[in-house]
């Protein structure tokens, strides 16, 4: 079994890194479908992966000065208190009810992905800054996001990408800003559940290495600009809605 998830993840974490996302919106699923268990595999090891996927990327992000240090560390605090708290209700919720609301949050990212395709903005100066009511309205988000991403083992960047763009911020600075909030995201997740992860270390370190190359390649081809980055986007559509069917199906059918 391993070994035909392997490829699927490396692949996938090339995708997400372009997005600047961690890859658990398609990691923990994936998992499920090839028979894993959600609270005690898919959800930790998905952490674990999504925290290594943008860890990648937000390094070689951040040697390109991309990431906006001043506001990372702003919205950093609340974020990981949010994570901590939604690691640890996990123990508290069904496993049917968990996939609900993962299946709920992916189509409310596709319907928001959509929307930003639809409706294109000017690309922000690189000076752009926030202003106290758009600040608070940013704050506000990632402390949800950071609480539901924990929760349903994801990082948080398939949500928080929109928000900023929404908000105006550039978009190549909101893909690097995402990266590394999901390394946070997921590490206090993670610490939020503990004894959560049930799984062997050649389990888990071989899925790591995957998507660490993948990771790199995906940050790379962004950094480089080899390909369009609305392209991706409108095939990130596709999967999401594709996704969302599958686990309804999985869950009603």
């Amino acid at each position: 079994m391993i070994l035909l998830l392997i490829p699927v993840i490396f692949a996938a974490s090339v995708f997400f890194a372009m997005l600047g996302l961690g890859g658990g919106m398609f990691y923990v699923p994936a998992m499920i479908f090839f028979g894993y268990s959600v609270k005690s595999v898919a959800q930790p090891t998905a952490l674990v992966l999504t925290g290594v996927t943008s860890a990648t990327a937000a390094f070689t992000y951040a040697r390109r000065s991309m990431l906006d240090w001043s506001l990372a560390l702003k919205i950093a605090p609340p974020a990981v208190l949010a994570a901590l708290l939604g690691g640890y209700v996990t123990k508290y919720v069904s496993d049917k009810i968990m996939i609900q609301v993962f299946a709920a949050t992916v189509l409310v990212v596709a319907i928001r992905t959509a929307m930003t395709l639809l409706h294109k903005k000017p690309e922000a100066p690189e000076s752009f800054s926030f202003d106290t009511g758009h600040f608070l309205y940013l704050l506000v988000a990632v402390v949800v996001i950071s609480f539901l991403s924990a929760m349903i083992g994801l990082g948080g960047g398939s949500l928080l990408v929109p928000v900023l763009i929404f908000l105006d911020y550039p978009s190549k600075r909101a893909t690097a800003l995402s990266s590394f909030m999901v390394v946070l995201n997921s590490i206090s997740g993670l610490t939020g559940r503990p004894g959560h992860l049930h799984v062997s270390w050649v389990f888990i370190l071989s899925l790591v290495v995957a998507v660490m190359l993948g990771a790199r390649l995906g940050a790379l081809a962004t950094v480089g600009k080899k390909i369009k980055p609305e392209y991706i986007r409108y095939g990130y559509v596709v999967f999401l809605l594709f996704l969302f069917a599958k686990m309804i199906s999985q869950v009603y059918g």
